[in-house]
């Protein structure tokens, strides 16, 4: 059974939206990160051993504050991708990416959405 990294409440404002408001102005995204990785990694207590939180948090935020996109599910994919690519020792990654919206309908205090992927043997 693996454990998890988790790393809760990245702050980032981002250029990204269908909207070209939403594009120009930039709005503010929170991130929250799970990685699993194999628990005997985490029980060797040496960090080239096991998966470093500045590195998942580094990719988030480039992801973020890189190439504005229209949808916040390519923003996910992407981070979600990069982690499996760039750090071998992760398992699986479950993102959960808010972003916070004006002018939509009922006034929410933010949209997002959640995924996770898992890395394919």
């Amino acid at each position: 059974m693996p454990d998890t990294i988790q790393i809760h409440g990245l702050h980032i404002t981002g250029f990204h939206g269908v909207y070209d408001e939403e594009r120009a102005e930039g709005r503010r995204f929170t991130v929250d990160l799970d990685v699993d990785v194999p628990a005997h990694r985490v029980a060797s207590d040496q960090l080239e051993e096991t998966v470093d939180y500045r590195d998942v948090a580094r990719i988030a935020v480039e992801v973020i504050e890189g190439p504005s996109v229209h949808l916040i599910e390519t923003l996910a994919d992407e981070i979600s991708s990069r982690v499996l690519d760039e750090l071998p020792p992760v398992l699986a990654v479950r993102i959960e990416l808010r972003k916070y919206a004006t002018g939509v309908p009922g006034d929410p205090e933010w949209v997002g959405i959640c995924i996770e992927r898992k890395r394919t043997p």
